[in-house]
């Protein structure tokens, strides 16, 4: 009784609480989110409906139910606990209602049809749009390949940490790697292990220069990054830009990796665990899946 008199507050009520569940999985992975919530908003649209098969009271019920993720990303990010990588996990439960809606009004025997579409869907936009929207988020670009020219006042020059000068000369010519990062950022520093792997893949290679580049923080004592690189059990060479407006300048942000090719092109511009691929590709001209 409680629940007819209450339908509509109730049907917004379990929506909140169903994308709120499902936030921790995000935690793990926003593709799994996703995933998750356009099936538990598609099977809570279906027990909706079913509970209450009254044509005149569906707009309302679809109504509560949109207002629901709207509500609790809105609450979250104004909060900090979720930011921009999260919404698609929030747009997918838009589907998730239409699906419900759907398999409710369709036959039997197309039912099971129907679901097996939507879960097809679903997973095509959480594991594969997922992927596409983070890029983006985090790069600046949907895919890792790009062809860009380097500005012309754009100065490759950095410092090692013996405090020679690495500069566009020594750099002529060359594919040069750039992998950035920032003493204080987490997500680099579990990256590092990926960028060993990669720097002794090439590290033999004359045609190859493979930079570390820290981002110091304007707080930060000038040598803290070789420093703190020192006491880390890496070989990869570390070095730091010698013009404070050379990240602004590049577009850089951190963990971000930059390939640039003999042309002096920006040929790719995202995560480090991406760029064999393009390393090889460069190298020998075959592109291979993996390396």
């Amino acid at each position: 009784m409680i629940f007819r008199r209450n339908y509509y507050f109730i049907s917004f009520l379990l929506g909140a609480v169903v994308c709120a569940v499902l936030i921790p999985a995000g935690n793990y992975s926003v593709a799994w989110q996703s995933f998750l919530s356009f099936a538990g908003y598609g099977i809570l649209t279906y027990f909706l409906l079913s509970y209450r098969p009254n044509t005149k009271k569906y707009p309302k019920t679809f109504l509560a139910l949109s207002a629901a993720p709207v509500f609790v990303f809105s609450v979250l990010f104004v909060a900090g606990k979720i930011n921009q990588l999260h919404l698609p996990a929030f747009i997918i439960h838009y589907p998730g209602i239409a699906a419900g809606v759907i398999i409710y009004f369709f036959a039997h025997t197309t039912k099971s049809i129907f679901i097996s579409a939507s879960l097809l869907f679903a997973g095509i936009y959480s594991f594969y749009g997922n992927k596409l929207w983070q890029y983006k988020c985090n790069y600046g670009n949907y895919y890792p390949d790009v062809n860009e020219a380097v500005k012309p006042g754009i100065p490759l020059s950095f410092f090692a940490a013996d405090s020679s000068v690495i500069d566009q000369n020594k750099l002529k010519g060359k594919i040069v790697l750039m992998d950035f990062w920032a003493t204080g950022c987490g997500v680099c520093s579990k990256q590092f292990p990926a960028v060993q792997r990669l720097f002794e893949n090439f590290q033999a290679d004359p045609a190859v220069s493979f930079l570390s580049v820290n981002i110091p923080n304007e707080s930060e004592s000038p040598g803290k990054a070789f420093e703190w690189m020192g006491q880390q059990n890496y070989t990869f060479p570390v070095v730091i830009p010698a013009h404070k407006d050379f990240v602004r300048e590049l577009g850089v942000r951190h963990p971000m990796t930059i390939i640039i090719d003999r042309n002096n092109r920006i040929v790719f511009r995202g995560d480090i665990r991406d760029a064999g691929t393009k390393m090889i590709e460069l190298r020998t001209g075959t592109n291979y899946a993996s390396y």
